[in-house]
């Protein structure tokens, strides 16, 4: 026969367990929602690392694009000079010393080579007259800061080629119109974050150094 004081006691025994499971249940609620703020923090580190490094790949393709990368003298060691040179990047506004990012940039390869005087006076030359002029449009709006630098850097760009097109009008000693493309990868960076990025970029090469550079098959991308 059950005493109250034996009933009592089992429900100080009941009202125990409840609690420590509770406590239990609980702690494992407490830990899922660390994780879950750990995994989300990991997830956003590497979103933001992705996106620097991309930058970073942005960048040195762009400087390496805006130089005059193809010397007649000696064609294959300009190109393996940019291969062999070292490229780092700072996103704007951080500590050099704690996100630096280190890029490598394969040699450029030749994807394709055609006779330009005729398209260059038709085309591409009016093209770029067009682009130029569109991008003076632009600046004059007064765009942010960023976005003036991106399109004054291509009206810069553009405006080299243009004026190298202007030199290739002589039909008897016909130009080329090549076609280079370089990949650069992000090989280490504060995150840890890896990118390679593949640009081209066209090339007009006198009637001399475009017959060199087409009979130099080291020069073609292999794939």
């Amino acid at each position: 026969m059950n005493t109250p004081a034996t009933s009592y006691s089992r429900q100080q025994g009941s009202v125990l367990i409840i609690s420590l499971i509770m406590l239990v249940v609980l702690t494992l609620i407490g830990i899922s929602m660390i994780r879950m703020t750990t995994t989300n923090l990991q997830l956003v580190n590497n979103m933001q690392g992705r996106h620097q490094a991309l930058a970073a790949a942005n960048d040195v393709v762009n400087q390496v694009l805006s130089s005059s990368f193809i010397n007649p003298a000696d064609i294959n060691g300009t190109l393996n000079a940019i291969a062999a040179a070292s490229y780092s990047y700072s996103p704007e506004g951080e500590d050099a010393s704690k996100k630096t990012y280190t890029v490598a940039v394969s040699k450029p390869c030749l994807k394709s080579m055609t006779y330009a005087t005729d398209k260059i006076t038709r085309i591409i030359a009016p093209q770029i007259q067009a682009r130029i002029a569109a991008i003076v449009a632009l600046l004059a709006a007064n765009p942010p800061d960023d976005i003036k630098a991106e399109l004054e850097a291509e009206r810069t760009l553009l405006a080299q080629r243009h004026k190298q097109y202007l030199t290739c009008v002589d039909v008897t000693a016909p130009c080329y119109l090549t076609l280079w493309q370089l990949t650069a990868t992000v090989s280490t960076g504060f995150l840890g974050a890896k990118t390679s990025v593949s640009a081209g970029t066209d090339v007009v090469l006198n009637s001399e150094t475009g017959i060199q550079v087409r009979n130099d098959s080291t020069l073609y991308c292999t794939s």
